[in-house]
């Protein structure tokens, strides 16, 4: 009952209560500040005065972003360092990895995978030469290049025939064994060229000497064919052996002119000439 009065006594107080009197009952708590009679506007959480922002206190980004300088120098100190012990382990110079402890990890992965891309050109390179100046890459060329000179279709190419060969090499390496990385190489292709010309030379020695070898000892042209295919790599047929043919009797021709060229400078008489003249001279004797 007490406590129904003194509802019932509150609810009559505040009806009677003026306007803009305040309110003791409850706390006052000033959120408005007035610029004028009847004008009252909220308080700035920005203004100097406010709770949040007291007189003399420095800004919280301030703060964050001379801590985030100081970490990355740290860090960078931290990663020289480093960078001079990995110096140190591989025998380098010690300034060596300066430049790389400033990147960061994307810069850092793109330089090692470009730098791993070069070594490996590197290494392609160099197996390449190796391969390419080995005594069984010459063994295959000398193959290949014996069986291009034995070829009936050779007659066509009497001019710049180490030209062709190179440019048969070319539209056809794998024939000849040649890898692809040569083409694209200037300095492996000049490598190559060469190649192809010192045994060209030597191929062509070796055939003459062989021909020669044969007249000496009267062979017939199926010995000859089968000492110039070597080792069965070369299956002669009907018109390689037409060529070899070809190619004795243009020996035996130019022996011959050699021979009467010599004898005519030496003022020797030629046999059959002189034989003419022994059957003339008996003629008239007989008459």
């Amino acid at each position: 009952m007490r406590l129904l009065a003194r509802f019932r006594l509150e609810q009559a107080a505040q009806n009677i209560r003026p306007e803009g009197t305040p309110d003791c009952s409850q706390p006052s708590t000033p959120t408005h500040s007035h610029a004028g009679p009847g004008l009252s506007f909220p308080r700035s959480s920005n203004s100097p005065n406010s709770p949040g922002f007291p007189p003399g206190q420095p800004r919280r980004w301030e703060h964050s972003a001379s801590s985030e300088d100081l970490e990355a120098e740290h860090l960078l100190k931290r990663k020289k360092l480093h960078a001079l012990d990995t110096c140190r382990e591989n025998q380098l110079d010690d300034n060596a990895l300066d430049q790389f402890a400033e990147f960061d990890v994307p810069q850092m992965l793109i330089a090692l995978q470009g730098k791993l891309m070069a070594l490996e050109r590197e290494r392609l390179h160099d197996e390449t030469q190796d391969f390419i100046r080995s005594h069984a890459f010459k063994d295959i060329l000398k193959d290949r290049l014996r069986a291009c000179l034995l070829s009936p279709n050779l007659s066509r190419y009497l001019d710049g025939l180490s030209e062709h060969i190179w440019g048969f090499i070319k539209r056809n390496p794998g024939i000849f064994k040649v890898p692809a990385r040569v083409l694209e190489d200037p300095e492996l292709s000049d490598c190559i060229d060469t190649l192809i010309k010192d045994i060209l030379t030597k191929q062509r020695s070796q055939i003459k000497f062989k021909i020669a070898n044969s007249i000496t000892k009267q062979h017939h042209i199926s010995q000859l064919a089968k000492s110039l295919a070597q080792k069965d790599f070369i299956d002669v047929t009907r018109a390689q052996w037409a060529r070899i043919a070809f190619l004795h009797q243009n020996m035996l021709f130019f022996n011959k002119l050699v021979t009467e060229s010599m004898n005519k400078k030496l003022g020797v008489p030629d046999p059959e000439q002189g034989d003419g003249d022994s059957l003339d001279s008996n003629n008239n004797s007989e008459e």
